[in-house]
């Protein structure tokens, strides 16, 4: 019997909010750590990973900005 393949877990949305990718980084990293992952699927999951850690990184970068925007019309 030959084994089952497995199919890339589903990740957030582009568009999601933080929570839900860092939730989507978490469970990238628990499969990746499972040790259960073929070498095509560890680097499906690991590409998946760096994605949700990219997109994550944008929204803290956007958040950070605008704190610092608000900061300077206070200032004002």
């Amino acid at each position: 019997m030959s084994p089952r393949k497995k199919t890339p877990a589903p990740g957030p949305a582009a568009d999601a909010p933080y929570e839900e990718l860092v939730a989507g980084l978490e469970a990238t990293l628990e499969r990746l750590e499972s040790g259960e992952l073929s070498l095509g699927e560890a680097l499906a999951a690991y590409e998946q990973g760096v994605g949700l850690a990219n997109r994550a990184q944008e929204l803290l970068d956007k958040a950070e900005q605008r704190i610092q925007e608000l900061q300077e019309l206070n200032e004002d």
